[in-house]
């Protein structure tokens, strides 16, 4: 009787060990990602992005990853990827423009979920310096676009591309009212279209008489007296292009702006052309040169 006893409390024993352990294996948390427990398997983890979705003023370049996987598929058409079909992950991905990127990380064991990343790419246009608006002398009017590679521009109404039109390089003279278009490239993707309106109401105005007609860039130490009163015209001195009463480096700036651009030219400065031969050239600056500093 003892023996059997005995046996029955071992018995019971023995179960009540057989449950406490398999109460203990059941246990709660999160895996990492990619990591062989021994017990369920690998951790299939979907792809992350970096940078992750969002808005951006510039282009982006995307790196994908998904720890312990053997490939990542992704697609940018909206289409779902699949470890089959798709692009194959092995480089940076290029963003230029809003789109979304799906990705699929793929395991020997199967296959993630597909995970989006959503991006919105608002390309900078240019600023102007000065800005847009109606001035009573010419301007000399600086593009700028941070980050970008070049900037794009025309002054005949056409609608500057990233690869139409003149690719700014320096100052842009506005003597008379004109409206310049430009557009800046980011990798060769294009911003938005900026749009700068110039207009040119010049104080000077030219004397009419019977005797005859004056020069627009006589000496400002000069006056003419009307028949029928003392006022006098605004008048300047040769070579102050700029027209602001003095013969100085904007005026240089301004011819240089202008330098070997003939009258059949729509960017042509009439201010700039001293010698009204219809071309900005050497002849111009001796002039400018002469009247240096008046």
């Amino acid at each position: 009787m003892k023996n059997i006893t005995k046996i029955i409390s071992v018995a019971l024993l023995f179960l009540s060990c057989y449950f406490t352990l398999v109460n203990a294996s059941e246990v709660g948390g999160t895996l990492n990602p990619g990591l062989d427990t021994g017990i369920e398997g690998t951790v299939l983890s979907e792809p992350i992005a970096t940078p992750i979705g969002g808005m951006y003023t510039l282009p982006q370049n995307v790196s994908l990853s998904a720890s312990g996987a053997e490939s990542i598929r992704y697609t940018i058409d909206e289409s779902i990827p699949d470890c089959s079909t798709g692009n194959l992950y092995s480089t940076p991905i290029f963003v230029g423009s809003s789109q979304t990127i799906k990705a699929i990380a793929c395991y020997t064991i199967g296959s993630s979920s597909v995970a989006s990343f959503a991006y919105t790419i608002n390309l900078l246009p240019p600023s102007a310096n000065p800005s847009t608006g109606t001035y009573t002398s010419a301007q000399s009017v600086a593009l700028t676009a941070s980050g970008s590679d070049s900037i794009y521009y025309t002054t005949d109404g056409s609608i500057p591309t990233c690869t139409a039109g003149v690719i700014y390089s320096g100052i842009i003279s506005v003597s008379s009212t004109k409206t310049i278009k430009a557009v800046a490239c980011y990798s060769a993707m294009p911003s938005s279209v900026a749009n700068f309106v110039y207009t040119i109401s010049s104080s000077s105005s030219s004397s009419g008489g019977s005797s005859g007609s004056s020069s627009s860039s006589s000496s400002s130490s000069s006056s003419s007296s009307g028949s029928s009163g003392g006022s006098s015209s605004t008048t300047y001195e040769t070579g102050d292009i700029n027209e602001d009463g003095n013969v100085d480096e904007y005026d240089f700036a301004f011819m240089m702006a202008a330098w070997g651009i003939s009258d059949s030219d729509s960017n042509f400065d009439d201010d700039a052309d001293l010698n009204s031969d219809n071309i900005i050239d050497e002849y111009d600056f001796a002039i400018l040169m002469l009247h240096w500093g008046e």
